[in-house]
């Protein structure tokens, strides 16, 4: 299945599953005959390489995302893995050679601590370099040379020269398992998380905030698991901290796309039992949240950890779940046209342009006229590709 029908199909999943939390105002002209789905920039999964990257991709200004994954821990690993065999090959014969260089010069600095170079056994008097070379490549390939050491200082620097060398065969054994194995799973979170009363009646108290699994990875089942710091009074009048960790209420489906991810605090193990807003924004200190699943594309079990504290928790903040106004709508008080961001296609919808002709559809044709299709534009290097789509593809 391609990245674009798989995202459809889990859009309109997301459609499903989100229809409680978007905004009717904003929606409730909106219909499927009318309206277009156009993509661009279709290589915005790879974006999430770099958090500014993924910013610029989805043009979304409120919307901070950074990576749970050090980017000095990705980039490199996600290079290596997708890079050919000869460019692993010639980092590989580099290394060694910039090795074997460095410490050809060091032992022709030190050319008293080494035989070879006497003149009664080899004229090396024109070009001593070679024949520092030559040593300092035979100790790191670990071929024996005639050209060892004389005294201990001679010994030490081919000691040291030899460790390096066994590094080298480390970090190549590594390449290659690596070069087999599948890249990394990244999660993505947003960089704040709203709190807010849900239900003011009843005193629901809720937790929003955004995630999205990144890059090639298809998350097919979720967890979230919960955890808050307070900061309680006890009866001495003092105040101290205690973690406790909270039941959720969430959407059961959190795969490739940016999703509001809303969190129930009211559970049985309530901590805010009796509480108002205010007394709840002067005790909570932060909210950490465990997001475990397994990745369907790589088999395998993916966790990550992110906590929100003090100016990174907003409060009773509203905004929407998966639209907003595109930037360059012209009609900002009734707006239009809308932006949808997933982790893999930044989507526009747009009104449907309808077709000038003014021939009646005929019977047998009807029910296939009254289908909306929808044209999808998929930029590709310079050239742009329309296909249509079909409304079970695409349906809105």
């Amino acid at each position: 299945m391609s990245p674009i029908k798989r995202a459809l199909r889990w859009f309109n999943l997301s459609q499903t599953i989100s229809t409680r939390s978007q905004r009717e105002d904003h929606f409730a002209h909106l219909k499927p005959s009318e309206y277009n789905i156009l993509y661009n920039n279709p290589r915005v999964r790879r974006a999430v390489d770099g958090a500014t990257r993924l910013k610029q991709a989805f043009r979304d200004p409120d919307f901070q995302v950074k990576i749970i994954n050090k980017l000095w821990d990705v980039s490199p690993t996600r290079w290596l893995a997708k890079s050919s065999w000869w460019l692993l090959l010639t980092l590989v014969i580099a290394i060694a050679a910039a090795f074997s260089i460095t410490f050809a010069l060091v032992i022709m600095a030190r050319s008293e601590s080494f035989y070879g170079f006497d003149d009664d056994l080899i004229d090396v008097q024109h070009d001593p370099f070679l024949r520092a070379f030559a040593i300092s490549l035979a100790n790191f390939m670990g071929i024996n040379y005639p050209g060892g050491p004389r005294d201990p200082t001679g010994t030490i620097i081919l000691a040291i020269q030899s460790f390096f060398s066994k590094l080298l065969v480390v970090l190549g054994t590594g390449l290659v398992l690596m070069k087999f194995s599948r890249p990394r799973s990244h999660i993505c979170f947003s960089d704040r998380m709203t709190v807010y009363e849900h239900h003011r009646e009843k005193g629901q108290i809720w937790a929003k905030f955004r995630v999205a699994p990144s890059a090639d990875q298809l998350l097919g089942s979720v967890a979230f698991k919960v955890s808050v710091e307070m900061t309680e009074r006890t009866s001495t009048g003092e105040w101290e901290c205690q973690f406790k960790e909270v039941s959720l209420d969430f959407s059961p489906t959190v795969v490739m796309m940016i999703t509001n991810v809303r969190v129930h605090l009211n559970a049985p193990n309530n901590p805010f039992a009796g509480m108002n807003m205010e007394q709840i924004k002067e005790r909570l200190d932060s909210v950490s949240v465990w997001v475990s699943g397994f990745d369907d594309v790589n088999g395998r079990m993916v966790t990550a950890l992110e906590s929100w504290e003090g100016e990174k928790i907003m409060w009773e903040a509203v905004f929407d779940d998966y639209f907003y106004v595109d930037p360059n709508e012209p009609n900002k008080q009734k707006p239009t046209q809308f932006v949808c961001n997933w982790a893999r296609i930044n989507t526009v919808i747009r009104p449907k342009q309808q077709p000038a002709s003014t021939d009646e559809p005929s019977t047998a044709d009807a029910s296939i006229s009254d289908r909306p299709t929808m044209h999808r534009s998929v930029s590709v290097g310079d050239d742009e590709v329309q296909r249509a789509a079909t409304p079970t593809e695409g349906a809105i």
